[in-house]
């Protein structure tokens, strides 16, 4: 650590003045060369018990690399202790230390939002969100928020020489196509991503773009009294999303630069056309104020950008908020269908409850896809490396388009059947309306059976038994409905007895729904043993 040169006490860096403060003697000095002249002596020969992690000599500094026991997630500080609680699975444990030399980044942009300011930040993006946990608005909760500078790669992309582009507009109820020429010849620095695996690309691009109006050459006084993340993600993992970025962004120039391309459209194949070049990349360290939420087996990551106070949070919802919300909502919705029932037939009912529960199993294959996409790294490049770019190409489904042309062949059948003849368009027409509430149902089966199916892929990558809870009761409620409306029975109980089964599966799915949201805002217990995924050079 940095040490006062009155008293040898600690230094930390204070983000108000913007100096470093002595908190023994009170003494302040500012951020000037000296001090990486002090580091430069710090960084002699390693010592017995000390670690290279293959940092070379030149332009290396000690610090201590601080490792949590349970889930391997690191952290290098200056000082000499370590928070009481792992910063990225939220364990109470005390963090083992040891001496290692790191090579020190290009770049450090300081923090230039305080603690207090990211406090106010956060409790106000929680004030926009409905039924947060109470647990996460406690003053004790808030002040986790421990201050960490992220590594990060930023790329210089070049772009020049001829370019035309083909794609179409829209020109009033047509769409038409359109070329776009141009010449091109322009650069974009500091296209960022972040260069540590714990740290998820989501997060980043989320709380991103940081303000480097005040960026440094490195100097490990801006360090102290906060941690860094290490840097195991290799720069060429990135390259390709800072090509596309830049290509983007020069594509958006080019329609604004002239009105009539204005609403023009261009495929991928037509964007990776755009000439570029990776002429530079260099490493920075980025500030974040980060804070970890653990229940059960589950963290939640609140993230404050460090420069523009910029906030992306997990913030799963308050069951007993929720249910109480949906009980109100559930009594005025029933005291309306109250007054509705005597103009819906029996029979419309048991439909219209199936319909009703196939769009709540929409939503939850929807949140459990989506929970499966992300437990599974698949957009997070930074873990998975180059190979999250890789997208297997899908066979085409020949079974799900057969199915769907089996049933609109049924469906016309049964509608032919009904109007007498199927050569007669205008009774087919009045009988497609007539029986509109039943061509509805046998769709929704078909959604039934193909949502159901993907829900089962997805279970192979999170097995979550509860889904099979929430989701399997439904199936044999739509076997009994289907044998209903074949028998067509005359008493009206029937129908009804079987419309309160739906409700009763449907209420099940989104009791279990409240869960799988919460499983998708929050994130499993990390894992970072042999985390090391890139060449640690940033």
């Amino acid at each position: 650590m940095l040490e006062c040169r009155n008293c040898g006490g600690g230094l930390r860096y204070d983000i108000g003045s913007q100096k470093l403060v002595c908190d023994h003697c009170g003494s302040t000095f500012g951020t000037d060369e000296s001090w990486k002249e002090r580091v430069a002596v710090q960084a002699g020969p390693l010592t017995a018990g000390e670690d290279s992690d293959s940092a070379p000599e030149q332009d290396g500094y000690h610090v201590m690399l601080f490792t949590c026991p349970q889930c391997g997630g690191e952290i290098t500080s200056y000082q000499n202790e370590a928070t009481e609680f792992c910063s990225y699975c939220g364990a109470s444990v005390t963090l083992a230390g040891r001496l290692v030399k790191e090579k020190q980044p290009e770049y450090i942009v300081p923090f230039s939002v305080t603690r207090e300011n990211c406090i106010d930040a956060y409790r106000a993006h929680l004030k926009s969100l409905p039924f947060v946990p109470a647990d996460l608005k406690k003053e004790e909760t808030e002040q986790k928020f421990c201050g960490i500078y992220m590594p990060f790669w930023l790329y210089t992309v070049h772009q020049a020489g001829p370019l035309t582009l083909e794609g179409s507009r829209a020109d009033g109820d047509y769409m038409e196509y359109c070329t776009l020429s141009a010449e091109i010849d322009t650069t974009y620095d500091r296209i960022c991503y972040d260069a540590s695996s714990a740290f998820e690309d989501t997060l980043a691009e989320a709380v991103a773009p940081f303000d480097f109006a005040d960026a440094k050459d490195f100097n490990p006084a801006y360090l102290c009294g906060f941690y860094a993340d290490r840097a195991d993600v290799e720069a060429a993992v990135y390259q390709d999303k800072a090509l596309g970025e830049a290509a983007e962004q020069t594509f958006q120039t080019l329609k604004g630069a002239d009105p009539q391309y204005a609403e023009m459209k261009i495929g991928e194949s037509e964007k990776r056309k755009i000439p570029g070049t990776v002429t530079g990349v260099k490493s920075a360290l980025l500030p974040v104020w980060f804070m970890t939420w653990r229940t059960a087996d589950r963290v939640s990551y609140s993230v404050v950008n460090g420069t523009t106070k910029k906030v992306t949070a997990d913030v799963p919802v308050d069951k007993k908020k929720y249910l109480l919300a949906s009980l109100v909502a559930g009594l005025a919705v029933a005291a309306l269908l109250y007054f509705l029932l005597p103009v819906i037939i029996p029979e419309q009912s048991v439909r219209i409850a199936y319909v009703i529960a196939i769009l709540g199993l929409w939503i939850y294959q929807s949140n459990f896809r989506a929970r499966a996409k992300r437990e599974g790294h698949d957009e997070d490049a930074g873990f998975t490396g180059a190979g999250a770019e890789f997208h297997e190409k899908k066979s085409f489904p020949v079974v799900k388009v057969a199915g769907i042309l089996l049933l609109v062949f049924l469906v016309v059948a049964y509608i032919s059947m009904e109007a007498g003849s199927g050569n007669d368009m205008t009774s087919l027409t009045i009988s497609l309306f007539a029986h509109v509430d039943l061509v509805l149902y046998v769709v929704a089966l078909l959604l039934h059976i193909l949502m159901q199916k993907v829900l089962m892929e997805d279970y192979g990558r999170v097995r979550d038994r509860l889904m099979l809870r929430d989701t399997l009761p439904m199936i044999p409620a739509a076997i009994l409905s289907v044998i209903l409306l074949v028998m067509h029975p005359a008493q009206d109980y029937y129908y009804y007895a079987m419309t309160i089964v739906i409700g009763i599966c449907l209420l099940n799915m989104l009791l279990g729904m409240i869960g799988q949201y919460n499983d998708l805002a929050t994130r499993p217990l990390p894992v970072f043993h042999n985390r090391k995924r890139g060449d640690g050079n940033a």
